[in-house]
């Protein structure tokens, strides 16, 4: 009975001569090795617009500086462990490079500051994405906790458990509305600027006020916030023995 419901939630073990099986074409692979990132564009340009419009927005107006020294250093980050998957083509990212060129301990930090990233990564998605199915659905705010449970249990959990080859048609399809939801969305917003639409915030908060120390303080925390859209970036560089045998 037990090994029933086992194999009913985790699925059938594999043999090690059926890991070739698990091979992925590129569009599968995204919805597996870059939805960590991915999800962190839902909440990371939030907090950079949080932080500077609380203060009476007077700091809206720095919002695009903050976000366009975001964007270049995830670029920085991003062709860095480029060099680390072609590099380190059986896996471990931070881990193996740290290994490789400092020892053991410095590898042993990295990977315990990725057990920690990879943890609040997951923990801050099932959160966000909580929030912006409460703000849709008010009436489920008192089931907020219940939601997040059930997300990271009995979605995330089992779904993980069952292996790369089938998270990978379970993610694919939420993965790619996700992304056409998000260009969907910059595209709105492109549209209502072009066209003249009404601007929700005043005309005189769009301008960049005198820098000084409140603003500057203002500004790094937003872009310490913000830095949470480089999260998950890691991940990729992680999984380059499965990029490999899927042909990536």
């Amino acid at each position: 009975m037990a090994n029933n419901i086992k194999r009913l939630l985790f699925g059938r073990a594999l043999h090690n001569e059926e890991m070739t099986g698990e091979k992925l074409p590129k569009w599968k692979a995204m919805s597996v090795f870059s939805s960590d990132p991915l999800s962190s564009i839902g909440y990371g340009p939030e907090q950079i617009v949080l932080i500077l419009t609380v203060p009476w927005a007077i700091t809206y107006g720095y919002t695009w500086l903050v976000a366009a020294a975001i964007i270049a250093l995830m670029g920085i980050v991003t062709l860095s462990y480029a060099q680390v998957a072609k590099v380190n083509p059986g896996g471990g990212g931070s881990y193996s490079v740290a290994k490789k060129n400092f020892g053991e301990y410095a590898a042993l930090t990295a990977a315990a500051s990725l057990f920690i990233d990879y943890t609040l990564t997951v923990a801050v998605s099932i959160s966000s994405g909580t929030d912006a199915i409460v703000s849709a659905f008010p009436l489920l705010s008192d089931h907020r906790m219940g939601l997040n449970l059930f997300v990271l249990f009995g979605v995330l959990m089992l779904i993980n458990l069952r292996g790369v080859r089938e998270s990978s048609n379970a993610f694919v399809f939420p993965t790619y509305g996700f992304i056409f939801g998000i260009l969907a969305l910059a595209a709105t917003g492109i549209f209502h600027m072009f066209s003249g639409g009404a601007v929700i915030l005043p005309q005189t908060s769009l301008e960049r006020q005198p820098l000084d120390w409140t603003i500057l303080y203002l500004l790094l925390r937003a872009f310490a916030s913000g830095c949470s859209s480089m999260t998950g970036v890691e991940a990729i560089s992680n999984g380059v023995p499965n990029d490999t045998c899927a042909g990536i």
